[in-house]
């Protein structure tokens, strides 16, 4: 099971770091199979086949290959970088700028209502977030899923019955608009890549984590 993982995780963008987690645990306390031998090749992103060793000596193996990190593409909070005034400076009485606006000098305030969560992908999933969406969930366990800087929502989806924990973008690059795969303790669900003309996100598929309850959906997702 824990090999299946690893294997899987290497095929996903930016699955590398996570497989090699997976791998760790499996290694070491309280599983300890460091000493069992991998049933078939992991392949690395870039081809390499691990093959015919250890999990303790494949772990070795994948820190060793890990590729190194691409820069990601990084929204520009336009915040000026903090620093100390000199002594002259102070003497000056020069006082540096506050960071952020307040409400009376901010003209265009970007305010949501009714948010208990702000919902992100888990650190070990951190590759399948968006920089310019923003899903957010009520007490009604809503979610609500904007573009980065505006408050009027793209759609709304209320599949999860208990409060949303995660969320991952999945499916296809960012630019190709990716399904929104959200979940909870008890349901996993996946949002449709174009949501409906009434604002609603209804989910192409549901699953109940702790039963083997599958359902199809009951909507077709509108063009």
């Amino acid at each position: 099971m824990v090999e299946a993982l690893v294997r899987n995780y290497l095929t996903l963008p930016g699955g590398y770091d996570v497989a090699t987690a997976r791998l760790q645990q499996a290694v070491g306390k309280p599983l300890d199979l460091g000493d069992t031998k991998l049933t078939r090749p992991l392949v690395t992103p870039d081809g390499k086949k691990i093959e015919n060793v250890t999990f303790a000596e494949a772990l070795d193996l994948l820190k060793a290959g890990r590729p190194e990190a691409v820069a990601e593409q990084l929204p520009d909070f336009r915040m000026p970088p903090y620093r100390k005034l000199t002594e002259a400076e102070q003497d000056a009485g020069k006082v540096l700028p506050e960071r952020f606006l307040t409400e009376k000098e901010d003209a265009h305030p970007v305010v949501i209502p009714d948010v208990a969560a702000l919902l992100l992908p888990p650190a070990e999933l951190s590759h399948f977030g968006r920089v310019d969406r923003l899903v957010t969930a009520d007490a009604n366990n809503m979610l609500t899923v904007y573009a980065a800087g505006k408050t009027a929502p793209l759609y709304t989806n209320h599949d999860l019955t208990d409060l949303p924990r995660s969320i991952a973008w999945i499916g296809a690059a960012p630019a190709k608009s990716p399904n929104l795969l959200t979940w909870s303790a008890k349901e996993l669900a996946a949002g449709a890549r174009r949501h409906r003309r009434d604002g609603r996100g209804n989910a192409t598929w549901k699953n109940y984590r702790r039963s083997k309850w599958w359902r199809r959906p009951a909507h077709k997702i509108r063009k």
